[in-house]
């Protein structure tokens, strides 16, 4: 597990260096002067591109700090859905997991499930073309 814990702490850091590299882009960014339409609509992208980025940053860095608190308290490794030990192959492949092999797919299938359910609901919903 201390391979694992290094791994997440160097993603970590990672992470740490990107957000506050995104956080001096935009600083800088909402300085300059817009130019044309294409300019700004160019600046405004790119905005948002970063905005993304930062939002999926936070996300996956929220995500490490809960995995460590987890191996602190001993409960990193087991599934949340079955409570079986996860393989730490699994594991060190995606140290993030949070299920075994088995209730993640079966949580991706009732996921899919579950979509297309809604999507068939929203066409049946929709009035028929003439």
């Amino acid at each position: 597990m201390e391979e694992i814990k290094q791994k997440l702490q160097e993603e970590k850091k990672q992470i740490l260096m990107e957000l506050q590299t995104q956080r001096a882009f935009n600083q800088d960014d909402s300085r300059k002067d817009v130019g044309d339409e294409v300019d700004s609509s160019v600046n405004e992208q790119a905005r948002e591109l970063s905005l993304l980025m930062r939002d999926r940053n936070r996300e996956r860095l929220e995500a490490i700090e809960e995995a460590i608190q987890r191996m602190q308290t001993g409960d990193y490794g087991f599934c949340e859905e079955c409570g079986d030990p996860i393989p730490k192959r699994r594991l060190i492949a995606m140290p993030l997991a949070r299920m075994c092999v088995n209730c993640q797919q079966d949580q991706e299938r009732a996921n899919t499930a579950l979509s297309a359910t809604s999507s068939t609901m929203y066409l049946n919903s929709l009035p028929p073309e003439n």
